[in-house]
């Protein structure tokens, strides 16, 4: 008997927003662009993939969100005011660094990171729980 290999559609090489969003913040805390001077870059990147997954997951079409209007599109979804908070907090910090050229130490940048990636997990869960709930 032959093996044949299976087919693929496109549905099932679809991934989950949180779960793209994890890679790519795997992928820029392996990258390290704050060793190579580019802070910049590094901070405009995470704001990036973070705006990118809450436009997706808030059913927004529009990807260039400032900080307010991502603020604006949590008042359709029963999200909890804190984790609201932390996520502008998470964003007004990275616009900070990149804007105000402030030095960081790696620890703060690697603290930034796994707390991005921690609150994001907690919005996709309380996001799936309200879509299900519906």
């Amino acid at each position: 008997r032959k093996y044949k290999p299976r087919e693929f559609s496109e549905n099932d090489l679809t991934i989950r927003p949180i779960e793209k969003v994890k890679l790519e913040l795997m992928h820029l805390r392996l990258t390290e662009y704050w060793k190579e001077d580019e802070l910049k870059r590094h901070y405009a990147l995470l704001t990036k993939c973070i705006k990118e997954y809450l436009v997706e997951v808030l059913m927004s079409n529009n990807s260039e969100l400032t900080t307010d209007e991502v603020a604006e599109l949590f008042n359709e979804h029963e999200v909890p005011k804190e984790l609201i908070e932390r996520i502008i907090q998470l964003l007004k910090e990275a616009d900070h660094i990149k804007f105000a050229k402030v030095e960081v130490s790696e620890k703060v940048i690697r603290k930034t990171l796994v707390n991005a990636e921690l609150t994001l997990i907690e919005l996709d869960e309380i996001l799936n729980k309200t879509l299900t709930d519906a």
